[in-house]
């Protein structure tokens, strides 16, 4: 036990450390890979980072809060994915409606 506490010291500094350097991202990603997924949620928050949050809320079946976190991202194609499950019909098919007037500019224009 007190190993794993050791552990989970190490990467709390680490994380601790990310976020002190301005790595809000790098952070939220560490925080993420070691299951402290509401650290995670909190760093995705900060960083705007809707497509990770959402995916985070996915892995916690929180559908509502990753369809909200996709809407937020205007990651339309996400959203109405998880609406769709929800049963959300109407929703679902708003965001997809949303996804398809989306303009999307080719790399290196």
């Amino acid at each position: 036990m007190a190993d794993n506490s050791i552990e989970k010291n190490e990467v709390e500094a680490q994380i601790t450390a990310l976020i002190t350097g301005g790595e809000v991202d790098d952070a939220a990603r560490l925080a993420e890979k070691e299951g402290l997924l509401d650290k995670a949620i909190v760093l995705y928050e900060k960083c705007s980072d809707f497509r990770s949050l959402g995916r985070v809320y996915e892995k916690l079946n929180l559908l509502k809060k990753a369809m909200l976190a996709y809407e937020r991202g205007k990651i339309y194609q996400e959203a109405a994915r998880v609406a769709q499950q929800l049963g959300e019909i109407r929703k679902a098919e708003r965001f997809y409606n949303l996804y398809q007037k989306q303009e999307f500019t080719p790399y290196g224009h």
